[in-house]
């Protein structure tokens, strides 16, 4: 482990070179006793990536090793497949959360608009074809899934909750959003909401100096 302070910014300890200022300590150890880095690489800590334990971020004590048996140059995008944040989490995902494994067959890629632009989500085939199957139908006129019970005309109630009786004339029927039926409705408290509104109305124009 290098025993210098580490950097406050990005916890990475920092080495003198002359000619070259301060550079990470762990690059410099590398190019030393290994070889020179690849244009556009990037070094990652094989001991971080062994301790899944980690916590990562400033706290990473790995950010400090310069063992060159733990340091090993790869791309940005692959040093961050091995991270321990949660999108890195997911890709290393080889299964779904109900268990399904994604196959080429079994996954779909979802275009989603991030801050950084549009990045690729993976989505279980399986688990969207059983919640489809699952889901009313939206269409009006479409057939009711199973699941939806019919209520038996001997259960419905006779008032609704405020006292009104459900007679021919102060009932409405207001159809289901999925197109299968509908639920009734008290009219007389229908009205007196519509009132009280209106009365709100009106005393807000009268108070309200900047209608």
């Amino acid at each position: 482990m290098f025993g210098g302070a580490p950097n406050p910014v990005n916890g990475y300890c920092g080495i003198y070179v002359h000619g070259a200022g301060t550079r990470p300590a762990h690059r410099v150890a590398y190019e030393l006793l290994v070889g020179p880095i690849p244009v556009n690489m990037e070094i990652d800590h094989l001991c971080h990536t062994w301790d899944r334990n980690c916590p990562g971020g400033m706290d990473c004590s790995h950010r400090r090793c310069v063992n060159p048996e733990h340091l090993e140059p790869v791309s940005r995008m692959e040093n961050h497949r091995r991270s321990l944040s949660p999108a890195a989490i997911n890709e290393r995902k080889t299964h779904c959360d109900s268990g399904h494994e994604f196959t080429p067959s079994n996954t779909i890629l979802r275009k989603l608009q991030t801050p950084a632009g549009l990045r690729e989500r993976r989505a279980c085939r399986e688990c969207e074809r059983q919640w489809r199957t699952k889901r009313p139908p939206r269409r009006q006129g479409s057939a009711a899934p199973a699941e939806i019970r019919r209520s038996d005309p001997s259960e419905l109630k006779t008032h609704c909750k405020n006292g009104h009786e459900f007679t021919p004339e102060n009932t409405y029927v207001k159809p289901y959003w999925h197109g299968d039926g509908g639920f009734r409705q008290c009219r007389e408290c229908m009205r007196e909401q519509q009132r009280a509104y209106r009365e709100r109305r009106r005393v807000k124009k009268r108070t309200d100096p900047h209608p």
